[in-house]
């Protein structure tokens, strides 16, 4: 997966997101291809309002689903997929719909990777 760089986003509402989008993005590796119609809002981030972006981010099938191993359950906010994947021997998907607290606990994962600083002009004071 690409990375997304800050500076070249010029819609400063998605700035503060960039960081959180790398992360997410690297721990999607394994099970969501760049190429996958659920990134195409990454297009064209200039133009992408937050509550798009987050509407986008909290609508992805993963989030439906429960991956386990065995008794252990892939979670996100742990560890990338490839690496659960790598130790996994047989991988069962179940489709669960959304559950609030695990949508809840991966939304507050996702906004604490953000760098809320970033929208932040940087000046130089006048002496």
């Amino acid at each position: 997966m690409h990375r997304l760089k800050a500076e070249s986003i010029l819609n400063p509402e998605i700035r503060p997101f960039i960081p959180a989008l790398n992360i997410f993005l690297s721990r999607l590796s394994g099970i969501v291809n760049s190429d996958d119609p659920e990134l195409d809002f990454l297009e064209d981030l200039s133009e992408l309002k937050e509550q798009h972006l987050v509407s986008h981010v909290l609508t992805m099938t993963f989030l439906r689903q429960r991956i386990t191993n065995g008794g252990e359950e892939w979670d996100i906010c742990m560890e990338p997929f490839s690496a659960f994947e790598g130790r996994s021997e047989r991988l069962s998907i179940i489709d669960i719909g959304f559950e609030n607290s695990a949508l809840q606990t991966f939304f507050q994962w996702f906004i604490s990777l953000c760098n809320w600083e970033s929208n932040l002009i940087s000046t130089t004071p006048i002496h």
